[in-house]
């Protein structure tokens, strides 16, 4: 599969008038121009991560990102307050352009969270923009860039409202309650994973945990946090502690009791697909035991 290359390079001409450089909107150009010459880009999909684990992966992000923004519905709350069948004409967008089978549980669900999450993103911009003024009527007079004045209007009105400010404070808090974060960008710790094996690499969540969780400074090493050595610490620990006892000790379930996280598919709701499976499986279980205690007696 030949592999997408990032068109373009950063100008410096913004430090040159002593202005930082930033990014501007993504606009699907040069994916758009790679479906011209070679068509729908692959993606690969992890049946254990539930997510993509090719190079592509950010364009996937990146292209559900520009059809919430030019696409989606701004008279709601939130994204689950988006009718069913208006979120799934979004998500037959993203077909258009990528290998996908979106008639699969697992890649439907990955999606419609990561839009979601774009949903989200893209109405934490407007709501800074809208707090930049002073009163609601001088807002008003300012819409988002490329936002409709009847949907900037309501998005005024939401913005105002005790409700959106009790949420927000809210959010506000939570994450200031966050101890750290990771410094190796958004690429999931199961697609580096996965990558790594593809690469021959071994790998584990602890040896993961290590690689995002620390990063050169002044040509050595360092951890970015404290609790984040701490807890590396202690995995380690368990996990020697497990081998001088005589056992196989499992990296993932350390991990997981260190971090104090639960399995990501533990007490997951099965979609209407898996319960037709299980409840297939469970029939024919049930007939196979009843024919085995017929020829018994």
């Amino acid at each position: 599969m030949e592999r997408m290359e990032r068109l373009g390079a950063p100008t410096n001409a913004g430090s040159a008038l002593g202005k930082r450089n930033v990014r501007g909107r993504s606009r699907g150009i040069d994916l758009d121009d790679w479906i011209a010459h070679h068509g729908k880009l692959p993606i690969k999909f992890s049946d254990v991560a539930r997510e993509p684990i090719s190079t592509n992966r950010c364009k996937l992000s990146t292209e559900c990102g520009i059809i919430v923004r030019d696409f989606a519905p701004m008279q709601y709350t939130s994204w689950k307050k988006i009718p069913e069948h208006e979120r799934v004409v979004l998500i037959e967008r993203v077909n258009e352009k990528f290998e996908l089978d979106i008639k699969r549980p697992s890649i439907k669900k990955y999606l419609n969270d990561c839009m979601a999450r774009r949903y989200s993103n893209y109405r934490t911009q407007m709501s800074a923009h809208f707090k930049k003024f002073e009163t609601i009527e001088e807002a008003r007079l300012k819409p988002f860039e490329n936002v409709s004045p009847e949907n900037w209007l309501w998005l005024c009105d939401h913005f105002s409202s005790e409700k959106f400010k009790k949420r927000s404070a809210a959010g506000s808090n939570n994450r200031k309650q966050v101890e750290y974060n990771h410094c190796v960008g958004s690429r999931a710790f199961q697609v580096r994973l996965e990558k790594k094996k593809v690469l021959g690499v071994q790998a584990s969540k602890i040896q993961t945990f290590h690689d995002t969780h620390t990063h050169i400074k002044e040509g050595q090493r360092v951890w970015i946090s404290e609790t984040a050595h701490v807890q590396y610490d202690k995995m380690v620990e368990m996990y020697e502690q497990g081998i001088v006892g005589g056992g196989t000790p499992d990296e993932n379930e350390i991990y997981d009791e260190v971090m104090k996280r639960k399995s990501k598919h533990r007490n997951r709701r099965l979609s209407d697909e898996e319960k037709k499976t299980l409840y297939s499986l469970q029939r024919r279980m049930i007939k196979s035991s009843s024919v085995k205690t017929k020829f018994n007696r």
